[in-house]
């Protein structure tokens, strides 16, 4: 047997005797969603009744630790609505799963991706699945990345890198850069992509490619890393990170990809120079302010820092999914240790922008303040004003 399937059959086995809330469906047997192609299941959808749950909360310790180590094993994407949760029994099973619903009040201890009522919930997993299926690899593929996250954020990154070199070579990454409209490079050289400032100390730093919101290019990746590599051995400054122009960053520049023909050497390049590393390694010291598109790489890297500071126009959102892509600037370690895995899942899979005000209550950034004191707010909180 395909040790996909034992593990398959050892979670079926061990929840309740369930059924799936499918959006087109409706209610059959617990089913998974498979992909046209190859047939292979691509997602475990499993619900059940309220009496049905509070059994699996009744089980031994031993059982339920089973049922989530098949769960965090299983190679497709997880997701569960559960019915009449109270307090944290179930959290465990419950965190297992890659995407989680509850119908009814929020559950204490719980990293729920929604809870509310019945209609709330459906239609919040038609808007799940209806992203889901756009680009069911990628999702799949992002969900493992994230389920019990190693000791090692360098690991992750690797992990990651490999992943993303993986689907530079897809069917769908191939399809969508045929199918965008022409691209144009950037071959204005007259500023630097990077301005830097040192006062006292702190250094800071401004994005500055303005008419292309910040896209993140070649010319500026290599800058910002070796100014950053260069920081992390002076470990008596503090650092500020900015973007000039309408937007802080608006992700990787989309007129360079597809240029890379070796995509081995492209992982090779992303792991011996990795920027994500790197902002890892100063991210105690690292204050963002993020405004208007924060987007893929923008966020990815912003979100390794200590504190995140967004204007009330910003908007944050994971495009890669769009492109046949997963995330590949650290999304899949810096994001979740700020939001969870689940909610990582909700905003890759859906593509979602999230206003400030929802990323702060995610915990996405730490503070939002109106856009003509951003500025103001970065130097208050580097004079040592933290609080707030």
């Amino acid at each position: 047997m395909d040790p996909s399937e034992s593990n398959q059959h050892r979670v079926l086995r061990a929840l309740p005797e369930s059924v799936v809330a499918h959006p087109e469906s409706g209610v059959a047997p617990i089913e998974t969603i498979s992909d046209g192609p190859s047939g292979r299941p691509t997602a475990l959808i499993v619900t059940g009744t309220p009496e049905e749950w509070q059994a699996l909360a009744e089980t031994e310790g031993r059982r339920r630790r089973a049922t989530t180590d098949a769960l965090t094993r299983l190679p497709m994407l997880t997701f569960c609505v559960a019915r009449g949760v109270n307090g944290g029994a179930l959290a465990d099973v419950i965190e297992a799963f890659d995407v989680s619903a509850h119908v009814g009040p929020r559950p204490a201890s719980s990293g729920l991706n929604i809870a509310g009522t019945e209609q709330q919930v459906e239609q919040w997993s038609r808007d799940f699945f209806e992203g889901f299926r756009r680009s069911p690899a990628t999702a799949v593929a992002a969900a493992h990345l994230v389920r019990r996250p190693l000791k090692s954020a360098w690991e992750q990154i690797v992990n990651e890198s490999t992943a993303y070199a993986m689907f530079q070579g897809s069917e769908p990454h191939r399809a969508w850069l045929r199918s965008r409209p022409a691209q144009s490079l950037d071959t204005d050289v007259s500023e630097s992509p990077l301005k830097v400032t040192e006062h006292h100390s702190t250094v800071e730093l401004n994005l500055n490619r303005p008419r292309r919101h910040n896209a993140l290019n070649a010319a500026m990746r290599n800058e910002l890393f070796s100014i950053l590599e260069a920081l992390r051995h002076r470990p008596d400054v503090e650092v500020g990170l900015r973007g000039n122009g309408p937007s802080f960053c608006s992700g990787g520049d989309l007129s360079e990809f597809g240029l890379t023909a070796d995509l081995t050497a492209g992982h090779l390049i992303r792991v011996t120079r990795s920027l994500p590393f790197t902002v890892d390694q100063i991210g105690d010291r690292l204050t963002v302010g993020v405004h208007g598109a924060c987007a893929g790489a923008g966020i990815e890297l912003a979100a390794f820092a200590d504190r995140i500071v967004a204007s009330d126009d910003a908007h944050i959102w994971l495009p890669e999914a769009s492109f046949g892509l997963i995330p590949g600037s650290g999304g899949t370690v810096s994001i979740p240790r700020r939001i969870g895995a689940h909610r990582f899942n909700e905003l890759f899979v859906t593509g979602k922008h999230l206003d400030a005000a929802t990323a702060a209550l995610w915990g996405l950034v730490d503070e939002v303040v109106p856009r003509d004191s951003l500025e103001q707010r970065l130097r208050h909180i580097h004079r040592g004003g933290n609080g707030s």
